[in-house]
This record gives structure tokens, sequence and C-alpha cells, in this order.
């Protein structure tokens, strides 16, 4: 979850209904045949474009997954692979990793412990929305305080025992953070977002859903 100065209408709507619906249209594309695809891509990516910044992060991402792609043809060229099959699995994952974006992108973390603020009347559902916080919060924190060691470590001569002592410095360091996630899910429930369906954000998340739904109805006909 990244926390932008700019917030977009994507970014106040809903965060259960968001992922509802696009865990909902992942299970619809899955089942789909390649020429829906097609589709459902282009009206993704118009319905994005009122955040600019899921593209940066999603082309950052396909620059990540570039290795992983090469490979991919490699061992389908190897194992005789159709390439039209490589390609079409291809263009599915890259549709899930902008769907992936979406989420991470246009859900702040305020806005993720607002909307499932119910989960404090269970202690059960409050254990797993605590587990879900720190590990969204002290991932990214770990690895910027891990990086920063690495730095002052290849500057001096290289020892194992001074990578133990860089990740133990690093989860010190994240364990001191842990203060600010109590802080931020004790949210009083009387605080709780209200969920309206008629707001201008979550009207778009609808039309965009009833988009996918229309498209794999059709070519049912």
């Amino acid at each position: 979850m990244i926390n932008n100065k700019k917030k977009s209408v994507l970014s106040e709507q809903n965060a259960i209904m968001k992922f509802l619906i696009v865990l909902s249209s992942i299970f619809i594309v899955q089942f789909s045949h390649f020429k829906l695809l097609l589709l459902y891509y282009p009206v993704t990516i118009i319905y994005l474009m009122f955040s600019k910044d899921i593209f940066l992060h999603f082309f950052k991402g396909l620059l990540r997954f570039t290795p992983f792609f090469v490979v991919y043809f490699l061992f389908g060229i190897f194992f005789k692979i159709d390439f039209l099959s490589q390609v079409e699995f291809i263009i599915r994952i890259s549709f899930y990793l902008l769907l992936s974006f979406y989420l991470i992108v246009t859900t702040s973390l305020d806005r993720f412990l607002s909307d499932f603020l119910f989960m404090q009347k269970n202690i059960y559902l409050h254990n797993f929305q605590l587990f879900i916080v720190h590990t969204l919060y002290f991932i990214p924190v770990f690895f910027q305080e891990f990086r920063k060691g690495s730095l002052q470590i290849k500057q001096s001569k290289f020892s194992f025992s001074k990578i133990i002592s860089l990740i133990e410095n690093s989860l010190q360091k994240c364990l001191l953070e842990i203060h600010k996630v109590d802080l931020m899910t004790n949210i009083p429930y009387n605080q709780k977002s209200k969920f309206k369906i008629f707001y201008s954000s979550n009207i778009i998340l609808s039309i965009y859903f009833l988009i996918i739904i229309g498209i794999r109805f059709l070519s049912l006909l």
C-alpha cells in the first residue's frame, strides 16, 4: 500500500468493495477466452487513467519481471511450447499485475484500516488484520534499513558476520516501529468510514465491474 501525496478518485473508493470486485474480475478473466482478455485490457487501462501513478508502478513491476519472462520464453523454445500460448500467458500475468498495482497504489493504510474497522469486534479477525498491517508495514521498512546497511558493508571488507549483524539491526529497527502500527490500528469504532455506494468514486468502480460482466455475458450469447 502506497500513500500518495495527490489522491485520485480511485483512492477514495471503498477498500472492501474494491478488493471484492478485483478478485471477481480476476476470476472472470481467468476463465475467459484470450480474445475477451484483449477487450478487458483496454477497458481496464481507460478506467485506471484516473490515477496515472498506477502505470508508473506497473511499468516498474514489469521491468522486474523481465528476467522471468525471458526465462519463460527460453523454456518455451526448449520444450517447443506454442508461441501464441506463451504470449497469452504473459499478457494474463501482466493484467493481474496491473490489477494488483491498482489495489496497492490506490489503497492507503489509513483507508484500509478505516474500511475494515469492523474486524475489531472479533478477536480473530482483528488479529488477522494486525497480521496483514504488520506485514505490509514492516517488509518495506526492513528492506529500506537493509539497503542502507548493505551500502556501508560494500565500502568495507565482506564477512558473513556483518551480514548477520545487518539483518539483526534491521529487524530491531523494524520492531521499534511497532508502536506506530498499534496506534494506527486502534481506531475508535465510531470513527469508521461510512460506505456509500453512490459516491462518485464507488459509482466509477461499479461501472467498470458492470462492463467486465457485460463483456463476459455477451460472449456467452
